[in-house]
């Protein structure tokens, strides 16, 4: 049986691509899946899939001579910096191939043509700088029958959301009540200012009040952040007890103002929390809308109507407007002050009156009541309350455990948004801090620390940069939503508290599995394990099984045999399956220790 695998790279042109490829760290690779790997044809034992499978003891092989080909879906248009391509060749010699990439499998473009001799087991990197869905490499011609050991996909960053609607990232209010910096910035403000210039670097979305429209505009153009859209509240226009909507719309020169900006306007709100205000004040509130969806389109305007409601919408029932509305979305207030007991991160209203719900439900909720045209907003905890009329003071109010749960809730709150096709914004409540004799908070612009972990200014600044396209994505931390072991459920929280002085104990010996639930199919592109063991040192084995459905319908993604020691993280990063993942276990098949995870961490 004959095998040939080929070279790639035309000597100076490509060579110098890989200089430049260098420069910008191409070196996260993107986990494919075995059904993710397609091919011409196949020499019986030996599938497509073994080119992914981190194995280069087995190979794919078409079973002929060229003309040959292998594809690889990443499932959704990726950025795509180069592939790593471990040959098998028998006997060596010239070969001819192509790259061809693009969104559609049935209209691919070539991409480079390049011939090369190629030996067994060489490995060669081939830049492609390029985004794309599908990636084939053609054999054209060579010496013998087409084969692979291994292709591995690479980018230059990490994987954006699967939710490729999810456009907008701002601050709730970041323009304050009158357009006014604050000119002595301190964690006990006492009213609402303009911090459009704090946040604009990160963020698309500017919050304004209607009459400061202008300004806002003039502040965004003088920061270079032309691209940046307004959220508009016209609370003063429909609310005004002294004058009629329809005549304080003429009176403001509301017709001049979306003929003026309507193009920067993301969406207009007239009410925030509708759902918690008297049945008095809702008197018309549909007419109110009706009123301004006919002046934006008789404007020429597309601009969508914004409603969010707060958390005891779920419990009250009560959604003013909600039909006639473009977006909908819910403040969940995940967690107040004089919180007793464990962080549960995942909830909304988690130590107030009601009792505790699951984020997820919420959205699910909210979801099902939505046309197919209506998109949803959400408002990740940017902030954290405090006691009414506390002087906040950073050290005093917002402990390490309080800022580790602010971190886990966003990471709940991100896994959540990334990964449902309607969320088509996150607004962040709140970026500075608020004092008074009503309600008081610590904003994010004084949330910051050393560890990493608890900077959360720091945080909401490199995903707001990430979401907005201004710059590289770093690796996400993947929440579990819910989470169990086949023994000790009671500690199952260590494995993913960000502390690895704690840990699950199963409280025996293997087999023993731990498993994570996402509320949402998530993609997963590596597991940092961090092992609880003793001995200290030893060969253990363990194998991850993900999937969609329930514990019996899911797939084996990875097998680790081999040397851990206790609290030395590995990585597992060559997954045969890493798409719609909703279940994920970690099975320990063998260890002379107790089965212990300290940390189970896993990233986008």
């Amino acid at each position: 049986m004959k095998k040939s695998m080929v070279g790639w790279m035309t000597a100076l042109g490509l060579m110098a691509a890989m200089v430049s490829f260098a420069a910008s760290a191409c070196d996260r690779p993107i986990a494919v899946g075995a059904t993710q790997v397609s091919a011409s044809g196949a020499y019986p034992g030996s599938p497509p899939a073994n080119v992914v499978d981190g194995n280069t003891g087995t190979f794919w092989n078409a079973g002929g001579f060229p003309v040959q080909w292998i594809q690889i879906d990443l499932g959704a248009v990726r950025p795509v910096c180069s592939l790593r391509l471990t040959a098998l060749q028998s006997p060596a010699g010239t070969a001819t191939h192509t790259v061809l990439i693009g969104d559609n499998a049935q209209s691919l473009t070539p991409l480079r043509t390049v011939s090369k001799v190629f030996a067994d087991f060489q490995v060669d990197v081939v830049p492609i700088a390029a985004n794309t869905r599908f990636i084939r490499i053609r054999t054209d011609s060579g010496p013998s029958w087409v084969a692979w050991r291994e292709i591995q996909v690479f980018s230059a960053q990490s994987a954006r959301a699967n939710n490729a609607d999810l456009r907008y990232y701002g601050y709730f209010g970041d323009g304050g009540i009158d357009h006014q910096p604050d000119p002595t910035p301190t964690v006990s403000d006492p009213r609402p200012y303009n911090v459009t210039a704090a946040v604009a670097a990160h963020s698309n979305l500017a919050w304004t009040r209607v009459w400061q429209v202008d300004n806002k505009i003039a502040q965004l153009n003088a920061l270079g952040r032309a691209d940046t859209k307004l959220v508009v509240d016209m609370y003063d226009i429909f609310f005004d007890p002294n004058t009629p909507y329809a005549t304080a719309w003429v009176n403001a020169g509301m017709d001049a103002l979306l003929d003026r900006h309507g193009a920067r306007m993301a969406a207009i709100v007239i009410m925030d929390e509708p759902d918690v205000h008297a049945d008095q004040e809702l008197i018309g509130f549909d007419q109110k809308l009706d009123f301004l969806k006919q002046r934006i389109a008789a404007r020429g305007r597309a601009i969508p109507v914004f409603i969010d409601y707060s958390y005891l919408a779920f419990t009250t029932n009560r959604w003013p407007g909600f039909a006639r509305a473009d977006w909908v979305g819910f403040n969940c207030y995940p967690q107040q002050h004089g919180s007793s007991g464990p962080f549960r991160y995942d909830q909304c209203n988690a130590n107030g009156s009601g009792g505790h719900h699951r984020i997820s439900g919420y959205l699910n909720a909210i979801i099902a009541k939505t046309t197919a045209a209506q998109r949803v907003a959400m408002f990740p905890q940017a902030f954290y309350m405090v006691p009414a009329g506390t002087q906040a003071t950073i050290n005093t109010v917002v402990s390490a455990d309080a800022k580790d749960f602010m971190n886990a809730a966003y990471d709940n709150m991100l896994l959540l948004a990334e990964n449902e096709q309607k969320v088509i914004a996150l607004f962040n409540f709140y970026h500075q801090s608020l004092n008074t004799p009503t309600e008081s908070w610590v904003g994010a612009e004084w949330l910051t620390d050393t560890q990493s972990t608890r900077n959360i200014r720091g945080k909401l600044q490199s995903i707001g940069a990430c979401l907005t396209g201004r710059a590289t994505c770093a690796a996400r931390k993947l929440r579990p939503t819910n989470a169990g072991a086949s023994a000790g459920a009671s500690s199952v929280g260590f494995a993913f508290d960000d502390n690895p002085g704690t840990a699950w104990q199963a409280g025996g010996f293997a087999a023993q599995t731990l498993w994570y639930e996402f509320p949402r199919g998530v993609g997963i592109g590596r597991i940092r394990l961090t092992p609880s063991q003793y001995p200290a040192c030893a060969t253990t084995v363990h194998e991850i099984w993900g999937g969609a459905g329930g514990s019996a319908d899911l797939s084996k993604m990875a097998v680790y045999a081999g040397n851990t020691c206790d609290n030395q993280a590995f990585e597992i990063a060559d997954l045969w399956r890493n798409n719609d993942i909703r279940r994920l276990e970690i099975r320990t098949l063998s260890s002379p220790s107790w089965v212990s995870w300290r940390e189970v961490e896993v990233y986008r």
